[in-house]
């Protein structure tokens, strides 16, 4: 908890170093083979710890990225660390913009990395005796909250896809139909651990989101669209006209269900 502590109010130094440290090999976040043999029920809580170690890891290092992406790297004088938190509401305001501006192949890797992150997160639901313990509901909290933003940013994604998809290629086409196919299954398990945690206490109930399903109906329709995609460059094939007011419709009916 406490290097979780660390990487979400610490100094950006922090990040770096143990960003750096574990690729180097020293084991700060790498906890694959944790193990508690002290107690006879260990095994609940050391699967926990090395659950959460690995969702550290996948944060620390999307977040690295991710400002990579943005600006070089550089150290902050703690007045501007004051002036940076005075605008991380502007800059919250502006991530939906920020992914609009993403081209095609980007939205693909970031929405990848996101869904990396988020099954992560979903591992670290506790079983056993680990889930009435009070250090493992604490644990929880802070990366519970930090999955709101999370389903946030994934499902804006998603909307951007629907928005492009008549722009997208066939080979596109099919590879955001099965990103909607593994979306639909994480956010059944999300709204799940929602429960749960609920119900643990976890968090205040007003705070949680609203989780919006991927029914089998929407991926139906994302599915005819790929199916006119390929009928209609097959016609392009044979010479035939194009016809593409059905596929505009199936991507209106997308957007009605989204």
């Amino acid at each position: 908890m406490l290097i979780q502590r660390l990487l979400a109010e610490g100094d950006p130094a922090y990040e770096q170093e143990f960003f750096f440290s574990t690729r180097r090999g020293t084991r700060i976040l790498n906890l694959s083979d944790f193990r508690d043999a002290t107690r006879n029920d260990s095994w609940d809580f050391s699967a926990f710890v090395r659950a959460y170690a690995l969702y550290l890891d996948e944060r620390l290092e999307y977040k690295i990225q991710d400002r990579r992406e943005a600006k070089p790297y550089k150290t902050t004088s703690t007045k501007d660390e004051e002036r940076e938190e005075e605008t991380n509401d502007k800059e919250n305001a502006s991530k939906t913009s920020h992914f609009r501006d993403m081209k095609t192949e980007q939205i693909f890797t970031t929405l990848q990395h996101l869904q990396q992150l988020l099954e992560r997160f979903l591992a670290c639901r506790p079983t056993g005796a680990a889930k009435c313990h009070r250090v493992v509901t604490v644990a929880l909290y802070q990366i519970v909250e930090e999955s709101f933003q999370l389903y946030y940013d994934i499902t804006e994604i998603l909307k951007i896809y629907i928005d492009r998809f008549t722009e997208l290629d066939i080979a596109e086409s099919i590879n955001a139909y099965d990103i909607f196919c593994r979306q639909g299954k994480q956010l059944d398990e999300l709204d799940n651990f929602y429960s749960w945690c609920k119900t643990a206490g976890i968090g205040q109930t007003s705070a949680y989101p609203e989780i919006e399903k991927i029914t089998q109906k929407k991926l139906h329709l994302i599915d005819e669209l790929v199916r006119d995609k390929k009928s209609a460059a097959q016609q392009i094939e044979d010479g035939l006209p194009k016809a593409e007011p059905e596929a505009v419709e199936n991507v209106n009916a997308v957007h009605v269900e989204i």
